[in-house]
């Protein structure tokens, strides 16, 4: 047997069964923990940018906030992301390093991964040496790179309404984004000041493309318009009138709804995972067939890092929520009044008490769901 195919037989039999093991139990804190994950991420990025206002002279403005994960730092254990700044000629100068973002509640799992990897390794000593061990097993930082900036995107929910976030000099376009430095980053959020409603509004119209992936709309006027099949992941549309749309089939993963209008709105078979829809008027909207996504990435079966959907403080008078499969969903607080959930599957779906008065739901779906006091 030859090396490389030693090197299969050590990926199969060691490294990939301990990693499946290591990415569900961080998956399993993350979906425990979530909110507080959350929280502490966003305090840990509101100092940072504080940081980064101080330190801003008058005429410098930022096009690029990008947290970079160090290879170097993982090699010495250090679980960190460093915050680097940088102006619209980025392709000129080196970026401003203002500080680091703990990320020990990824990369602690990454840490034991490795541990055990080399524990278990002994019979494969005499072909592989240990730095060979250790290289094989960094390629696997990408998925844990991917669990970080999942984690991310969902708090940019609550970063971009920060005074932090809103003190800082801007430009026109600015990306926030993270990635090894040196190497292709992952967008987690962008934002355009001068925004043309009529290029985008005809987009919708025209379905020449699809794709809205990360585009800022707030404020857009969309009611009404026959939007099928587009991709508005991570899409930022809050505040806008989308009364009677119809985005059927639309991939709304992680897409920012706050405060808009989406009455008698047509949702259905949508992928709504990370959607937030906290505040907006959902009344009569259609989700039926609606879900929460589950999708394998890289060559491993791995689900997205956490199941959430919120539709906090929402007013859904009446919406219909027919055979949807929602997981985490988190209705607290929101009007659900003659809401129909017929047929809908509710794992961990939070409720409080008096809104199960709103609505009828079988036996079996109340065994499905947590009653939450609030």
């Amino acid at each position: 047997m030859n090396k490389i195919e030693m090197l299969n037989k050590w990926e199969n039999e060691v490294m990939f069964p301990i990693l499946n093991h290591t990415i569900s139990a961080l998956e399993e804190q993350l979906q425990c923990h979530i909110e507080q994950v959350i929280q502490n991420v966003c305090m840990d990025i509101e100092m940072l940018f504080n940081k980064v206002a101080e330190q801003q002279e008058q005429k410098q403005k930022i096009a690029y906030i990008t947290f970079h994960l160090m290879r170097k730092d993982i090699l010495d254990g250090i679980y960190q992301y460093r915050l680097y700044v940088y102006d619209k000629s980025w392709y000129l100068k080196r970026g401003q390093e203002i500080g680091t973002l703990d990320s020990r509640f990824i990369y602690d799992y990454y840490d034991v991964f490795l541990k055990e990897v080399l524990l278990k390794s002994n019979a494969y000593r005499s072909i592989f040496s240990i730095p060979e061990l250790e290289m094989f097993a960094m390629r696997q930082l990408k998925i844990f790179h991917y669990h970080f900036v999942e984690v991310l995107r969902y708090a940019m929910n609550d970063i971009i309404e920060s005074e932090a976030y809103y003190k800082l000099k801007k430009e026109e376009h600015i990306e926030i984004q993270s990635g090894a430095y040196y190497e292709r980053c992952e967008k987690l959020y962008q934002e355009d000041k001068q925004k043309d409603y009529g290029k985008w509004r005809r987009q919708f119209l025209e379905q020449q493309d699809k794709q809205f992936r990360f585009a800022d709309l707030k404020g857009i006027d969309l009611k009404e318009i026959d939007a099928k099949d587009v991709n508005l992941e991570y899409a930022d549309i809050r505040k806008s009138d989308l009364q009677s749309i119809n985005l059927e089939n639309s991939d709304l993963q992680g897409i920012r709804l706050q405060k808009a209008n989406l009455q008698k709105a047509n949702l259905q078979k949508t992928i709504l995972n990370y959607a937030c829809f906290e505040y907006a008027n959902l009344q009569q909207a259609c989700f039926d067939e609606a879900i929460t996504l589950l999708s394998n990435v890289f060559t491993l079966k791995i689900h997205l890092p956490y199941q959430y959907v919120s539709f906090r403080n929402c007013c859904l008078k009446n919406a219909s929520f027919k055979r949807v499969v929602l997981c985490y969903a988190d209705f607290r607080k929101a009007d659900i009044t003659g809401a129909d959930f017929t047929d809908a599957f509710l794992e961990q779906c939070m409720f409080s008490k008096e809104q199960l008065k709103q609505i009828t739901l079988t036996a079996e779906q109340k065994k499905q769901i947590n009653i939450c006091n609030i």
